[in-house]
């Protein structure tokens, strides 16, 4: 059979623009489901391209989507500022890039392809990681291009206690499928058979 699959496994939603009116785990399946399926689209149409575009795509899709932590809606750090990372493998040459607590960018995914397909490096992080991006021509955004109020408020809610966001993690009493702190990924095959993740 030569009909090309493609595979995501998501982790659970944070927050999406609608995502504070759904309140029981019904709803938050319907946002995830949602966001789940857009981005099946967007990996499919590109998975006649290659497996690495399909993932690529989907895994743009889902960055865009503040329901998933992954660049637009994506959780703080510490100081209250954007820091995204992301990562792509391509299963037909082995090749893997990654970037780490890049800053404000709309989609990391893309800027780990450039690094794995322009350089020899497989990971680069912070300030190098941007700036890499910046060379590449990603335009870099203003952090509130990516802040939600969901994700500014969880931030402030964060920096009045005490304790690590381990303990914070922990001790929230919502269910892990209304508030989870992953992220995202999807793994296609194409009708090559070449696999790619991100």
């Amino acid at each position: 059979m030569n009909r090309p699959i493609l595979f995501h496994d998501m982790h659970p939603p944070r927050h999406s623009t609608d995502f504070m009116t759904h309140t029981t785990v019904t709803d938050c399946q319907f946002v995830t489901v949602a966001g789940v399926a857009a981005a099946a689209d967007a990996g499919y149409a590109r998975l006649g391209e290659s497996a690495l575009d399909a993932v690529e795509a989907a895994v743009r899709s889902l960055e865009s989507d503040p329901a998933f932590n992954a660049g637009r809606g994506a959780s703080l750090n510490q100081a209250g500022e954007v820091e995204l990372d992301s990562v792509i493998m391509d299963g037909r040459t082995l090749g893997a890039g990654a970037v780490a607590a890049i800053g404000p960018v709309a989609h990391p995914v893309s800027v780990a392809r450039l690094l794995m397909q322009h350089t020899e490096h497989v990971l680069l992080v912070g300030s190098g990681a941007t700036a890499f991006a910046r060379e590449m021509g990603v335009p870099i955004l203003e952090a509130s291009e990516l802040v939600t109020a969901e994700s500014h408020a969880e931030w402030q809610a964060m920096a009045t206690f005490g304790q690590s966001v381990t303990t914070l993690y922990n001790s929230r009493n919502a269910p892990p499928a209304v508030h989870g702190h992953d992220t995202v990924g999807a793994v296609a095959l194409d009708a090559e058979g070449n696999l790619a993740a991100a």
